[in-house]
């Protein structure tokens, strides 16, 4: 396991992954940023999907998982860092 965690492929599909999320948000804020306030005080709305994977990851299926947390992790601190836009994220994350 431990090699699996480790090995180059895991860390780049991790990274690849990971900045496709960060990058949508980051470049949709951005283009957000420069609309007028609207009378609710917002300037738009950000919205992610992080699937199951989120919470219930399946066999083989780490470096995506793990991606699809990290959105999750993001969608708050977004939030606070991009005053006059909402943020939120779906993660179809069923109760067992």
């Amino acid at each position: 396991m431990t090699e699996l965690l480790s090995s180059p492929v895991h860390k780049e599909h991790l990274g690849q992954l990971s900045a496709g999320g960060v990058n949508s948000n980051r470049l949709a804020a951005d283009a957000m940023s420069r609309n007028e306030t609207e009378p609710t005080g917002e300037r738009g709305v950000l919205n992610s999907t992080a699937r199951v994977a989120a919470c219930d990851g399946q066999i083989g299926q780490a470096a995506y998982s793990a991606s699809k947390g990290g959105v999750v992790g993001m969608t708050q601190p977004i939030a606070r860092d991009r005053a006059g836009s909402k943020n939120s994220t779906v993660a179809s994350c069923g109760t067992k």
